[in-house]
């Protein structure tokens, strides 16, 4: 079986840069599952994206299982279940959005997990998942609480993730 999307089984938080992994060609993995979707190449680029934005990784940090250290599982009946947005029930026009910002930022570096929340990369991908799934506009005043918010957020992310870690 070859595919174009992928999930981890095991996730090592300190080494990994990524939750979802989207192909550009089918490929075979012996890491990660491989996942066939009835999806648009478009509803797969707004359902990475959505995984590797902030409330995908907080979904699957609420649902993952702490085997050993730093790693992590989510078995494949655990993603079966995991709630993650319902990308068939979006309109073309946020799909699209999702997908360009998808390729936007395909090829950023954002550092391994545990750093992206310090990093500005992670902030301006979040924001731009506000936005295209915001249904009204968001104004230059919004955006500046929206930062603050999310930063907010990601600090108090980085503690339970530090904690998950066993760091201080």
């Amino acid at each position: 079986m070859r595919t174009r999307f992928f999930l981890p089984n095991r996730i090592r938080w300190n080494t990994f840069h990524t939750i979802a992994l989207r192909s550009t060609e089918p490929a075979i993995s012996n890491v990660y599952f491989m996942v066939r979707m009835n999806l648009t190449e478009e509803q797969e680029k707004a359902l990475a994206l959505w995984l590797n934005s902030f409330w995908g990784i907080l979904t699957v940090f609420a649902f993952m299982e702490i085997t050993e250290e730093a790693y992590t599982r989510l078995n494949i009946a655990q993603w079966k279940i995991l709630p993650v947005l319902d990308i068939k029930g979006l309109d073309e026009g946020t799909v699209k959005c999702l997908a360009n910002a998808f390729d936007k930022y395909a090829n950023a570096d954002f550092g391994r997990l545990t750093e992206q929340f310090e990093r500005g990369t992670r902030l301006e991908m979040d924001i731009d998942v506000i936005k295209c799934l915001s249904t009204s506009p968001i104004s230059a005043d919004k955006e500046g609480t929206l930062r603050s918010e999310l930063k907010e957020l990601y600090a108090r992310f980085g503690i339970a993730l530090r904690q998950v870690l066993g760091r201080k």
